[in-house]
């Protein structure tokens, strides 16, 4: 667990727990949780910042996941972020400083098909930020494009 945790802190690797349970001591190393991780027996996911990139465009409020039950922490760490609560405690986290992140993850076994597509999307999104994967906004790449072009027409214009 200290190689994975001096990683971490180098920047070499994200980590995204899903299923916590068994995860408490490497994610207490990780400042993720101040104690251990519980269950929440509800499929209702409250977005509570929407500021960061994993909820990026998603409204604030509360939605359904589709799951059965998901990955809860009474106690995040304190340099934490809950950018999502289920009905007990918090349930989407992410780590202030490290790529790290608790996400809601979870199903039953007999109902992998109920997740939603936000579900879904949270789930990519983590997985994204944590890999240190970095999108162009479409605004942005827009703005590069139409820069190019004026570029490229200023080039032809120039007499040479």
């Amino acid at each position: 667990m200290n190689h994975l945790v001096a990683q971490v802190q180098a920047g070499n690797v994200g980590v995204v727990f899903f299923r916590s349970w068994g995860a408490d001591e490497t994610a207490q190393a990780l400042g993720m949780s101040g104690g251990e991780f519980n269950w929440q027996y509800a499929n209702q996911f409250n977005v509570v910042d929407n500021g960061h990139y994993i909820t990026d465009g998603v409204a604030t409020g509360q939605y359904d996941l589709g799951y059965t039950y998901m990955t809860s922490s009474p106690n995040p760490g304190a340099d934490t972020t809950v950018l999502a609560t289920g009905s007990d405690a918090a349930a989407l986290i992410v780590h202030n400083t490290w790529r790290v992140a608790i996400t809601p993850f979870y199903g039953h076994v007999d109902g992998w098909d109920d997740e939603s597509i936000l579900a879904t999307q949270i789930t990519e999104r983590t997985l994204q930020w944590a890999a240190g994967a970095s999108v162009v906004p479409l605004p942005a790449a827009v703005w590069l494009f139409g820069s190019a072009l004026a570029g490229l027409g200023w080039l032809r214009r120039k007499p040479v």
